[in-house]
This record gives structure tokens, sequence and C-alpha cells, in this order.
């Protein structure tokens, strides 16, 4: 439908910036329909002041002045050959593609009314269309701005979303040797490094090393997925502790942050079924207004024989009449923006359709990952041993952690800012991929770790087993403290909930 902003083609041609990125496009676009739609407001109120119906309508009269129909002309004309310029554009891209749309129509109401009006006013007597116009062009300017706004924003989502492939990677040269580039010139089957801490390039096979990595960006799941030699990494996860090198075995287009890019595009400039059959009433009514428009003048030009001018009056009054605000605004205004505003939320749409059906859903199924919960580790309970109590214990541990990129230490480091805790210098700091750390505090070491890490280093757990029990069988992940061989305390940690999500439950169960 050419009211959409993928048909604007001859407001296109007419800025001149058909080259520019899509994105910076649809700003100018909001920008210029923004300027127009404010002139037209300020045009439009001297516009509705001065004419005679709306002073008979609202029962108020303002004193006449000489040339009082040249102003109504002036300002009218600005609003119908200037501001609703885009619309004429955009109807001869219809015209000449056939597919008579909003734009025909909304382009014939405001030239026949306009032109009739200036008739009106310098060679026939009669009332012109000059208010009618004015609010014609200000509506639609109107839902033009609002949707060329949702368009800028869901492309911003779309930037953050390809800001998660950092711009330059580490590529290792054929000698060993480590060489800045740009991300996008690698090639398929370059090797690059991913230190500690840092984000995949892009999509690849790990050929050396072992880390956890966290994958939240695509899967939602906040809790590390343990990497060895082998497996595949995806383009814009975070590395944790271990240093990483991978062989690119994808690129381009066939990457999947890529691909979910490419698919949130396509939906955004897909339509749903309203808006096809909006489409489809806008060719035929703008058919009908001609037709019926052109049978008016003639009936009553020629068959009830009464003039030319009154003929031609009704005939402009019907094909204004005809052409429908709301059919050029709510469709797609309200569909861009209900789009814009779910991938501001993160909810990428894949099809348009299924938006629509949307209302009619009885049953909402949540799974747990980066939809009721944040996306991000938080500490739940900290439990002490051996006389520690939680505070110390979470010190010490945040202490060696304090070092570690990995998401489950930076939650410990946190919570223990969080409580204003003193943390301890660390020597001899150290970190396991897929285990922990460990490091000397006062000279005493200290390890920091899962229940594989404590095994390895002979350390009993048997202590925590009965205190622990209950974080274990919920699902938490466990993370032990020991200083030397003794075993001084436990982190529970989970991903956190959303404060909102016990609201949203309530609300859906009908609690």
């Amino acid at each position: 439908m050419s009211h959409s902003h993928d048909n604007h083609n001859g407001h296109d041609a007419h800025s001149g910036h058909g080259g520019m990125d899509n994105t910076s496009h649809h700003a100018m676009m909001a920008r210029d329909f923004r300027n127009r739609f404010f002139i037209a407001l300020a045009l439009s109120v001297p516009v509705l002041a001065l004419s005679p119906s709306i002073q008979n309508w609202f029962n108020f009269s303002l004193p006449t002045f000489p040339g009082e129909k040249f102003v109504l002309f002036a300002l009218a004309s600005i609003i119908a050959l200037y501001t609703a310029w885009p619309f004429y554009t955009s109807a001869k891209s219809e015209i000449l593609s056939g597919n008579w749309g909003m734009m025909t129509l909304v382009s014939l109401a405001v030239l026949s009314g306009y032109f009739y009006s200036v008739a009106t006013t310098f060679f026939i007597p009669g009332d012109g269309f000059y208010w009618e116009i004015a609010t014609l062009v200000l509506v639609l300017l109107l839902g033009h701005w609002l949707e060329m706004r949702a368009v800028v924003s869901a492309s911003g989502a779309l930037r953050e979303l390809a800001k998660l492939i950092p711009p330059t990677a580490q590529r290792v040269k054929g000698d060993g040797s480590i060489e800045e580039v740009q991300t996008e010139t690698l090639q398929r089957g370059d090797m690059v490094l991913v230190r500690p801490g840092a984000k995949v390039p892009i999509d690849g096979v790990i050929i050396k090393g072992a880390s956890a990595v966290n994958e939240s960006m695509i899967t939602g799941e906040s809790k590390p997925v343990q990497k060895n030699e082998g497996n595949e990494v995806i383009g814009g996860s975070i590395n944790g502790d271990g240093a990483l090198t991978v062989q690119i075995t994808k690129i381009g287009k066939e990457t999947a942050l890529a691909q979910i890019i490419e698919l949130v595009g396509r939906t955004q400039a897909s339509k749903p079924k309203t808006q096809r059959m909006a489409d489809r009433a806008a060719h035929w009514l703008t058919i009908i207004a001609i037709v019926v428009g052109l049978g008016t003048f003639g009936i009553w030009a020629f068959v009830f024989t009464k003039g030319i001018l009154f003929a031609l009056t009704l005939a402009i009054t019907v094909v204004v009449i005809t052409c429908p605000h709301a059919l050029g605004l709510a469709i797609p205004t309200v569909t861009t923006i209900t789009t814009a505003k779910a991938a501001r939320e993160g909810i990428l749409i894949r099809d348009m359709d299924g938006l629509e059906r949307a209302r009619d859903i009885d049953y909402v199924v949540f799974d747990k990952t980066g939809t009721l919960t944040e996306g991000a580790f938080g500490v739940n309970a900290v439990s002490g041993f051996s006389g520690w109590d939680e505070n110390r214990v979470l010190a010490l541990a945040a202490s060696l952690d304090k070092y570690s990129e990995h998401t489950i230490a930076k939650a410990i480091v946190h919570e223990a800012e969080r409580r204003s805790l003193a943390l301890q210098n660390v020597e001899g700091y150290s970190s396991v991929p897929g285990r922990g750390s460990f490091g000397s505090i006062s000279e005493k070491p200290v390890f920091v770790g899962n229940e594989k890490m404590m095994q390895e280093r002979h350390i009993d757990i048997a202590p925590a087993r009965a205190a622990v029990e209950q974080y274990t069988q919920g699902g938490y992940t466990m993370v032990y403290v020991a200083e030397g061989i003794t075993i001084v305390g436990s982190i529970a940690l989970s991903d956190k909930i959303r404060p909102e999500s016990l609201i949203v439950v309530r609300r859906y169960a009908g609690w």
C-alpha cells in the first residue's frame, strides 16, 4: 500500500538520498514529515478559523478584512502544494506501476479540492474546500511521521543487534603472530584468537583452548556454556576465562546473528493480513471514488441539467469525502509502532500474521531463560562452614573472582560490592577453564570453583552437602569456597527473576 514507508518511492527520488543506508534514509523521512506536519498544523489553524463553514458550525465569527479570501488561498496553497508534496510523488509511482492505492486517492482528493477552491476564490461563486484539504493533509502527515519514527526506532533495535559483533578481531598469522584486523575482512578458514572476556568475532570452531562462553545474546540462557576443542562458537558471544583459538567457518549472511537480523528486517518489511486487505480496499476505493465522482458529475450535469458548476461541486465533494483518513493512518502506524516497540523490548517477531493472531491467544507458555528472568546471574544464598559467616565467605570468593571475566565470578563480585565488603589482595591468581580459579590470600591457598575443582584438589565438600542440597535440587549453580583443603563456604547462584514476572503470571493466570 503506497502509504507504507516501503512505497514512498517518489518521495525518495525527490529527496535525492537514494544511496544512503535505510536507517539514515528513514530518519531523514521522519524529520521531513515532522517538519511538514508542523508547518501544516500552524497554517491549518487560521485556515479553519477563516472558513465560513467552521464559523457556522461552532457559532462564532471573525471580523472580515480586505483580501481575506486571498489570505485563505495563500495559506491553503502552502499546505496543498508544499506540505502534501510527498503524497504526489508517491502517487506518481503508484500510477506508473498500475497499482493505484491510497496515495493516488489522497492526491486526487487534495488536488481536486484545492483547484476547485482556487476557482471559487477567483473565477466562480461558491464555497471552497480549503479547510477540508488542510485537515486531510494534516492527519496524513501526522500518520506518516509517526510511522517513520517507529521504523527508525525498529531499525535502531537492529543496529543494537549488529553491535554485538566486535568491529575488530585478533587474526593468527601463519607464523603464529597476531594481527588486529577488521572483522568484516575475515575469511572462511582464518584463525582468530579470542582472549578472556572478549567477544567471539564471528561463527567458528574451537581448535585450541577451552572456556565457558556466554551465549545469552542468542539463547537468553545466562549460564555460560562450557566449550572445548571441536565445539562451535557463535559470533557475538562472550568468552570467559580461557583463551580460545577459533577457525572461522561462516562469514557474512551465513552467521547466526546475520540471519536473525535479516529475519527481523524481512518481518518489518512484511505486511499483516489486515494491511494487505487495506491495500486492496484502497485500490478499489480509489477506482470507486473516480467512477462515482465522474458519475455524479454526469448525472447532475446532463441528466438533471443542474449546470456544470453545480455538478462539479458535487463531484469534487464525493472525491474529497471518499478519501478515508483512518485507512491511510491507523493500520500501518499501529503495525509499525507495535513491531518497533517489541524490538526495543527484545521481542523479535518472525511473522506479521502471527503478530496479528496474537490477540486470540488463550495460553502463554514461558521458558525460563531470558523471558521470566533477566538473563544475568545473581547470588541467591551464601553459606558458611567451619565457623565462617556468609559475608566472610563472599568477601574471600570475590577477592579472587575480581580478576575473572567469568559471568558467575562477576555476579559474586557484584554481590560483594552491593554489601560493601572489603576485598583482599591476591597473589598468584590463575583460572582453570570449566572449573574455577585459585590464588593465595594472606599466604594461604584459596580455591573458588565447582565440585569438579574441589574433587581435583582433594577438598572434601561433605560438610557442605546438607546445606546445599536444597539448592542443587532446585537447579541452582553452586560455587564452593575453600581455604587450603578446608571447605569454608558455598554460594548458590541463578538467573535473576524479573520483578515484573510475578505481575505477568498473576495477571494471565487469573490469580
